[in-house]
């Protein structure tokens, strides 16, 4: 277990884990609706709110598997934060800040937000702390109330996110990109990084979470089949899906032969001594697709084994857009595997003819993470 920072991007649509205040990413997950605006942490699981659905959503921890979710008075929640039991929002179209009952959308009270755009919310044992994108300031208020005590100008100009922890100030800023350790609630900076992307949106910190996942992403080509790499040099298809993030999209394999299909070599993941939370994953497309629906199964497989396998899924043909093609394992298949250093992905496209290619990119293995402490306490037996 550990203290770790957490944000998210609006931009990428992904929630970042960091490894304590820094720009080490650790964990992460694809948001499942797009646009995150604001976080928090209740204590066991995230929160979050997405701009596109005008949900607030409560997940299983630090994942994508919701728990649940309600529709809060507005539409425009851009700032979270939890505190004595009770959720707290603020939404910058209506400028108010909520206190909500427990995780619910039934309100206890509310105030209108000393600035019109309100872009953050977090506690400091007390009083609330919000941030104004229309002021560019931030506020710490009188308890749960309008009334100011102390204000002021944060070193950016559009502050999105806040948090307290361990008696300081963190702040995010969509303007210059970057996370900041304030001193205590002040202007004056300790730390500070650059953000993994260019709209960061939400910060929060999560005390006590598990430990990170583990990723298995491909490190050498087993069969290729038809399968050609983009670009072409390194001839290997291994290292063009091997990225952590997105990265444009600007290399990928792909194959125009039906039934063609390849297997990669994964890097080594430890037994996780669960069978919960196992998934594979890739996105693909068909940017000459017509006709018939294109299609594509990924399969995890052991020494030649199949542990499980997604089904065939339609990819995308038109824009900028890629298929997310995910499967997860149920936990019979996971408490399958034998060696989890023995592990590949293996691509069958299908429905594909000459000149139409599936195109395929970022490939990952994901489980549990290990509890390092767990791993090295020592076991006690005993023996009747």
């Amino acid at each position: 277990m550990s203290d770790d920072f957490l944000s998210c991007d609006s931009a990428k649509d992904i929630i970042y884990r960091h490894n304590g205040f820094s720009s080490a990413i650790t964990d992460w997950f694809y948001y499942s609706d797009l646009e995150p605006m604001a976080i928090a942490w209740d204590g066991s699981n995230l929160l979050s709110s997405s701009l596109s659905t005008d949900i607030i959503y409560k997940h299983s921890g630090f994942s994508d598997s919701i728990l649940d979710s309600f529709a809060p008075p507005g539409h425009d929640t851009h700032g979270l934060a939890w505190y004595g039991g009770n959720l707290y929002s603020c939404d910058c179209a209506l400028d108010k800040v909520y206190k909500h009952d427990g995780f619910s959308s039934t309100i206890l009270d509310s105030f209108t937000s000393p600035d019109t755009t309100p872009y953050g919310l977090a506690w400091d044992n007390g009083n609330l702390l919000s941030a104004g994108n229309e002021t560019d300031k931030i506020y710490k208020h009188d308890g749960f109330s309008a009334s100011i005590i102390d204000s002021f100008f944060p070193p950016g100009t559009i502050p999105s996110g806040l948090a307290w922890y361990g008696g300081n100030l963190y702040s995010g800023d969509g303007g210059l990109y970057k996370f900041y350790k304030h001193d205590g609630f002040s202007s004056t900076i300790i730390d500070s990084f650059n953000s993994p992307y260019n709209s960061p949106t939400g910060v929060a910190w999560a005390l006590g979470i598990s430990p990170p996942s583990q990723f298995g992403r491909p490190n050498g080509d087993i069969t290729v089949g038809s399968w050609s790499p983009f670009p072409s040099s390194p001839t290997t298809l291994w290292d063009k899906i091997d990225e952590q993030f997105r990265n444009g999209n600007t290399d990928y394999i792909e194959s125009d032969l039906d039934e063609d299909e390849c297997e990669l070599s994964l890097t080594d993941v430890t037994d996780p001594e669960t069978g919960l939370n196992h998934v594979i994953r890739c996105y693909a497309k068909c940017p000459a697709g017509k006709g018939k629906a294109e299609k594509l199964y990924i399969a995890l497989v052991e020494n030649g084994t199949v542990r499980a396998q997604s089904p065939a899924t339609a990819v995308e043909r038109t824009g900028p857009y890629w298929t997310l093609i995910e499967y997860t394992l149920s936990e019979a298949e996971a408490n399958a595997i034998q060696n989890y250093a023995n592990l590949s992905l293996r691509f069958h496209i299908v429905d594909v003819s000459e000149g139409e290619p599936i195109r395929v990119t970022q490939a990952e293995f994901r489980c549990s993470g290990i509890d390092e402490e767990e791993e090295y306490k020592p076991k006690i037996m005993m023996w009747s």
